[in-house]
């Protein structure tokens, strides 16, 4: 690493004065990034961390699937993660209760801009819709009424059905990606197609996601622990175990391995989550000030979901309807959190905001967020020292084959959000624009950015006579 006084990182495929050579700060001199000062590892600049995560905040339409694919085409992920760490990260996350996609996003801060970029990370790709949804929740709290026209939402449909086409595309390119590179024998092949299966055959079932990366990698472990028993009966290709014999299990990058969560940060991490969700239990049961109320009710909703996206939406209903706003409240914060970039889950800030104002929609939001954003800085150097273990290697080989069959069914499940004729050709547009010639045209930097955009600009004229012909597509 040199003398310790600082690196330039350099971005592929960037241009001068852009983040092509970004100055990264050693944790040593003090004005780091929050980071174990004793690695001596240089990470890019919070700035850095900022821009990235603000642009996919941006543009991150579609649900969880589309943003974790949208982070897997970025130019600057193979930096911080092979494809291999990217699955294992993502299968981690879907483990975890939370918003899956906000944590990865937040892991992927982490390895790149040190403790506080997680933190950056977090609240760029959060930053558009949270305060979105706040304005709009503190609209219908101070007038009980935040529709924009029939026009205007119609409007505001049609590029909606845009964004989801093109949302859509991006899906599938990351489903070709992951499981052409990560499912590439017989066995992980095999798991790919077993955990898609699973999750297209119980799409709602929060148990069928951690259950089937389990019994991926425990198969995968097991080829590895067992291989003259795979070979004997017939399981495991003789040239196939001679190939994998010859290649050395990939080192992880140093963004893995000096990942600066300590093992003493990740248990005060764990057990702040779990001390603050028995004393708001507990605080609940004495009936407390409306505020603690509103901070439990979603503090323990973040607690027990898993997987994020709509799997959210039942838990809300059955805490914050009535006790907090009506049912038409709630459906109308609904259709607005839909046609917003980033997670699902800031619709908390709406819900707050249209029971307390300003004040609600933070307290519900952190209420929401914080237990997702606590297990992933616990969980991080554990799923870290497992990269480098042999036995964990083999076990993660399978969970990661099991990851991409969990992508190849989102994008399955995602088809149905291309029910309408202008949607399925918005896809198709988006998908061969980004597939293959829109690397010629944009750059790859710029190529998911210009899908979305693409897709919302052909929703107006493609969607939005389907719009006000079919009220409800």
């Amino acid at each position: 690493m040199g003398d310790g006084k600082g690196e330039y990182i350099v971005e592929p495929g960037g241009a001068a004065g852009d983040d092509a050579a970004v100055p990264a700060v050693a944790a040593s001199d003090g004005k780091g990034t929050g980071n174990d000062a004793k690695r001596g590892v240089m990470w890019v600049s919070l700035e850095v961390v900022a821009k990235r995560f603000l642009l996919l905040g941006s543009i991150a339409f579609g649900g969880p699937p589309a943003h974790v694919a949208l982070m897997q085409v970025q130019t600057w992920r193979p930096e911080v993660l092979d494809d291999a760490a990217f699955a294992s990260l993502f299968a981690l996350t879907q483990a975890l209760p939370g918003p899956s996609s906000t944590q990865l996003a937040v892991a992927l801060g982490v390895l790149m801009g040190g403790l506080y970029g997680g933190l950056v990370a977090f609240a760029c790709f959060s930053l558009v819709a949270t305060t979105s949804m706040a304005i709009l929740g503190c609209i219908a709290h101070a007038s009980a009424e935040a529709s924009l026209g029939p026009a205007m939402d119609a409007t505001l449909k049609a590029i909606d059905m845009g964004l989801g086409a093109a949302a859509v595309s991006l899906v599938i390119k990351a489903a070709l990606d992951l499981s052409t590179k990560l499912a590439s024998e017989p066995m992980t092949r095999c798991l790919n197609v077993f955990a898609a299966a699973a999750t297209l055959l119980a799409p709602g079932t929060s148990w069928v996601l951690p259950t089937s990366l389990f019994i991926a990698g425990c198969v995968s472990a097991s080829k590895a622990r067992y291989k003259a028993v795979w070979l004997r009966v017939g399981l495991l290709d003789p040239t196939m175990s001679e190939q994998d014999d010859r290649d050395p299990p990939q080192a992880p990058s140093a963004a893995v391995r000096d990942q600066p969560v300590t093992n003493k940060l990740a248990a005060m991490c764990f057990m702040a989550w779990g001390a603050l969700l028995v004393l708001l239990m507990l605080w609940q049961a004495l009936g407390p000030p409306w505020w603690i109320d509103l901070l439990e009710r979603f503090y323990r909703v973040g607690s027990l979901v898993w997987g994020g996206g709509p799997v959210v939406l039942p838990l809300l209903l059955r805490e914050v309807v009535p006790r907090f706003v009506t049912d038409a409240q709630f459906l109308q914060g609904f259709a607005f959190v839909q046609a917003m970039p980033g997670p699902m889950f800031n619709f908390a800030a709406y819900l707050g905001g249209a029971y307390a104002g300003l004040i609600g929609a933070i307290i519900a939001w952190v209420g929401l967020f914080l237990p997702g954003l606590l297990l992933i800085y616990a969980a991080l150097p554990f799923w870290a020292a497992a990269t480098t273990n042999p036995g964990a290697q083999a076990f993660l080989k399978g969970v990661n084959a099991a990851a991409s069959g969990l992508v190849v069914a989102a994008a399955l499940l995602m088809l149905d959000v291309v029910r309408t004729p202008p949607q399925r050709t918005i896809a198709l547009v988006c998908f061969t624009i980004h597939h293959w010639p829109g690397k010629d045209y944009f750059g790859p930097k710029y190529n998911a950015p210009a899908t979305v955009a693409i897709g919302a600009v052909l929703g107006l004229p493609l969607c939005l006579p389907y719009v006000l012909a079919h009220p409800n597509p």
